[in-house]
C-alpha cells in the first residue's frame, strides 16, 4: 500500500490518500504514483483536498533517474526526475505545494531524493533546478503538523466518516450518526467537531443549524 499526497484547502501541508498499488517492476512505481497523484484524490476526498497536479497538467514521459536513466529510480543516489508538461500555476507558493505532493508521494514510497521536477522544460524553480529534497518542503510535513493524528475525515451520505485505506468507517458519536451534514470542520486533534446540518434541503422551508 502506498500513499498520495494532495494539499490540504489551507495550503499550509498536505493530507494523505492511501492507495492500493501494484506494479511488474520497481522502478515503474514512481511513473505511477505520479500518474495517480494527476487523476486526482478519490471522489469523497476530492472536494476536501486542492490537486495542484490536476488537469491540463500531464506527465511528458515516465519518471527517470535524476540523470535521466531509466533503471535505479529512487535507488542509493539516484534520485528522480519529472517532467510535467501544461503547467498553469504561476505563483510561487502553488508550485511549492505542487512539489510537496510529489515529494512526500515519493520519499513515503521509498523513491529517494534528489527530486529533479521540471515543466514545460524548465525547472520548476530555479533555486532547486539541481533537484529538491524533503528539507525543501519540510513545512509542509504531513507528519510534523499539531494534530496529524486527527487523520482524514469526509463526509458522505451526510454522516462524517474517517479514511482508512480503502475504508471509510463512520466516526463514533453523533456525527456519525447524524444525516444531512453538508459541511464538517475538525480540530487539529480530532477532538473538536463543527458541522453544519441542513434540513429539507431545496423545500422552501429549507433550514440550516451548527452542530457543535
Amino acid at each position: 500500500r502506498h500513499t498520495l499526497y494532495f494539499a490540504d484547502p489551507t495550503g499550509k501541508t498536505v493530507v494523505p490518500d492511501p492507495r492500493y498499488v501494484a506494479v511488474s517492476e520497481p522502478d515503474q512505481l514512481a511513473t505511477e504514483l505520479v500518474s495517480k497523484l494527476i487523476a486526482g484524490a478519490r471522489p469523497e476526498m476530492d472536494t476536501t483536498v486542492r490537486n495542484l497536479l490536476g488537469p491540463p497538467l500531464r506527465l511528458r514521459g515516465p519518471v527517470t533517474r535524476a540523470d535521466g536513466g531509466k533503471a535505479g529510480i529512487g535507488r542509493g543516489y539516484g534520485g528522480a526526475r519529472i517532467d510535467l508538461e501544461n503547467l498553469s500555476t504561476t505563483d510561487p507558493h502553488s508550485r511549492q505545494l505542487l512539489a510537496a505532493q510529489l515529494i512526500w508521494t515519493l520519499s513515503r514510497s521509498g523513491i529517494n531524493g534528489p527530486y529533479v521536477i521540471n515543466a514545460d522544460g524548465a525547472a520548476l524553480d530555479d533555486r532547486f533546478a539541481e533537484g529538491w529534497d524533503t528539507g525543501a518542503v519540510a513545512a509542509t510535513d504531513p507528519g510534523a503538523v499539531d494534530g496529524a493524528a486527527a487523520g482524514l475525515h469526509a463526509l458522505v451520505g451526510g454522516s462524517l466518516v474517517r479514511l482508512d485505506g480503502q475504508r471509510a468507517p463512520r466516526v463514533a458519536g453523533p456525527f456519525g450518526q447524524m444525516p444531512g451534514q453538508t459541511a464538517a470542520s475538525l480540530s487539529r486533534t480530532g477532538r473538536e467537531v463543527a458541522s453544519i446540518v441542513t434540513l429539507r434541503p431545496g423545500a422552501p422551508d429549507m433550514a440550516s443549524s451548527l452542530w457543535v
